[in-house]
């Protein structure tokens, strides 16, 4: 269940220098250097008030922009006296050059055009609480303004001062977006990111590997030959290859596009020298790149440190000297490679066999006791009729005898349905039936703890959280591991925080985050739970957390995608990390795996991006044109 798509990140900017006033700034006052003590009260409050509450101005599509405020309780504390208030101050794209300098406003009291104050008194009048918040008026854009792409930020006043410039930067958050549990079958299958739930039966017999591949400077061409040790090396008999992910990287010198052409090449001919090999097609996905992200970390330790401090176009035209090329060629051969992200699945025997000849076959291994034939046949069966109107009727057919030695089949059957139909409360009805015949199975309670938590979501079950809570550590009594039921604790305390949360108790929502972060410290995690629970924790403002579990995972070429861009998210607007050279690197790697998203984090907050006005940085401003911007 999604949460508050977007949450804001505060920026706030001390508005204490005087430039000369070109802007209409109404009865806004500077507080200069006095503005400890001119706003000591508002920020006072700022100070004392939870991380959780934010506040934001937003434009909607008739441009009314609206401030609101997450907590109305909040709101009454912040904005107290007839003279505090709010003003929006509306900056354009197009105040942000690439070849020149950034045309913003020398107001002391703005960047962009500063809309009349909004105090106290109207707030009061027009402003409505809607779903939790508190919500108000507070200007218009500008007829010159519309159909820009533009941007609101806000103005804290108190008493007539100036007292907070505030900027909105856009992190993607989740709410209840639980950890993959996955369900109990023969074994466990959890589903990836990509995957919905309905097609989750897919995992059970997937396996992926990753391989780096080196190229030799000028080759193109590989032959099934060169190929053979890599296919013998993913020792999987009776797998086959399904799909290839290669992300190509040549090394940095010269033209860029002679580059990517030889690497689109090169990974093209690894694909062809493996499907020499099998007779089914293998899909295959490329992207081609150059290799900046180890050029700038390698460069340090030469002669040339002072390379990494250069545009792209500057260092390839330095490594056209060739005494150069050559000095830097043991480093540049190391940059010229292929990673390959490889899935492979069973191979299916039963291809061949109708739907009714499966089913004849499964009765038969069943009363023969073949129960590893009956495994097999059961998964190939659901896969066969995963689309099939007639699905129910064919299954109904299977004949599982409800006996211990069947109890994996018989808890295979329920998943499978649960799969098709996601009727979670049918599922663990079900499965509670189950239980009473098979008590000692770990993985029907297992599966039940699951139905669990999603009838819980749903509102279709009252769930004694105490209880419930004990229940999951009771799993261990039934052979499931200790890090399954830590996945499952982590979920238990992101819903019982967002119940608190929907009461305002911060306190005990507080602790439910701080056991979350206990019990992550001993899990091993994938990408997909390391972004899901970072994505929470943003959620609840905590940016430090999300950005501490995830910074050690984005430095390498094979970094997960989606990983990487929301460590960008977390940390583009802060000069902590934007002031680094390393941080160049990162942002590189982003280019390189998804240009098209990279540029996107620069588009307004209402058209996909994160903000335009990380423009004012210039370091950020010199990668986005550099990368993003047609010469």
């Amino acid at each position: 269940m999604k949460n508050r798509i977007f949450t804001i990140l505060f920026l706030f900017i001390l508005s204490g220098n005087i430039f000369a006033q070109s802007t209409n700034t109404f009865d806004i006052k500077n507080p200069g250097d006095a503005r400890p003590t001119k706003c000591a009260a508002c920020l006072a409050v700022r100070q004392q008030m939870p991380i959780e509450v934010q506040a934001s101005v937003y434009i909607d599509e008739q441009y009314d922009i609206y401030f609101y405020m997450t907590d109305p309780a909040w709101f009454a504390k912040l904005f107290k006296l007839m003279s505090d208030g709010v003003a929006v101050d509306i900056v354009s794209k197009d105040q942000y050059v690439c070849n020149g300098e950034n045309t913003l406003s020398d107001s002391w009291a703005c960047y962009g055009t500063l809309l009349p104050p909004v105090y106290l008194s109207k707030m009061k009048l027009t402003g409505k609480v809607v779903d939790g918040n508190y919500v108000v008026k507070v200007g218009e854009v500008p007829p010159k303004l519309r159909g820009k792409e533009i941007e609101a930020n806000w103005i804290l006043i108190q008493n007539y001062y100036l007292c907070q410039y505030n900027t909105s930067h856009v992190v993607e958050t989740f709410g209840w977006g639980l950890l993959d549990m996955g369900v109990y079958l023969d074994k466990l299958v959890f589903a990836s990111a990509k995957d919905s739930a309905r097609t989750i039966y897919e995992k059970v017999y997937k396996k992926e590997f990753q391989f780096t591949v080196p190229f030799q400077k000028g080759k193109s061409d590989y032959s099934a030959a060169d190929m053979k040790s890599l296919y013998d090396s993913l020792n999987t008999p009776g797998y086959e290859i399904k799909s290839i992910t290669i992300r190509a990287y040549s090394s940095v010198e010269g033209a860029k596009q002679t580059n990517i052409d030889l690497q689109e090449k090169r990974a093209q001919s690894i694909v062809g020298g493996l499907q020499a090999y099998q007779k089914s097609t293998i899909k295959m996905d490329i992207h081609a790149s150059e290799n900046w992200v180890e050029f700038l970390k390698d460069i340090k330790t030469t002669k040339y440190a002072n390379f990494a401090l250069l545009s792209k176009d500057e260092i390839k035209a330095k490594l056209t000297d060739k005494t150069i090329a050559a000095e830097l060629e043991p480093i540049l051969k190391k940059h010229r490679k292929a990673i390959l992200f490889i899935e492979v699945d069973k191979k299916n025997s039963y291809n061949l066999l109708t739907p009714e000849q499966m089913i004849t076959q499964f009765n038969t291994s069943v009363s023969e006791h073949d129960l590893k034939k009956s495994l097999d046949l059961q998964t190939a069966i659901f896969d066969r009729l995963q689309n099939s109107v007639h699905a129910d009727t064919y299954i109904d057919k299977m004949e599982i005898p409800k006996k211990t030695e069947y109890s994996i089949l018989l808890n295979n059957q329920n998943s499978y349905m649960y799969m098709r139909d996601m009727d979670a409360y049918s599922a663990l009805l079900d499965l509670q039936e189950l239980v009473k015949l098979f008590p000692t199975e770990g993985r029907i309670r297992y599966n039940i703890c699951v139905m669990k938590f999603r009838v819980w979501l749903q509102g279709n079950l009252t769930i004694e959280p105490d209880a419930f809570k004990l229940e999951i550590y009771g799993l261990s009594k039934y052979g499931i591991a200790q890090s399954l039921i830590n996945r499952m604790l982590v979920n238990y305390y992101i819903i019982r925080g967002d119940i608190y949360m929907t009461k305002k108790d911060y306190v005990n929502k507080d602790k439910c985050m701080t056991s979350i972060k206990a019990i992550y410290n001993n899990m091993d995690m994938t990408d997909e739970d390391m972004l899901s629970l970072a994505q929470y924790f943003c959620n609840y403002s905590r940016y430090d957390w999300a950005e501490a579990l995830i910074e050690n995972k984005v430095n390498g070429l094979a970094v997960n995608e989606n990983l990487l861009f929301y460590y960008l998210s977390l940390t583009i607007a802060d000069t902590k990390h934007t002031d680094k050279p390393e941080y160049r690197a990162i942002m590189l790697n982003a280019v390189n795996i998804n240009q098209q998203r990279f540029c996107k984090i620069f588009n307004s907050t209402t058209n996909g991006g994160s903000t335009f006005q990380l423009l004012s940085d210039d370091y950020l401003k010199k990668t986005y044109c550099e990368n993003c911007v047609v010469k």
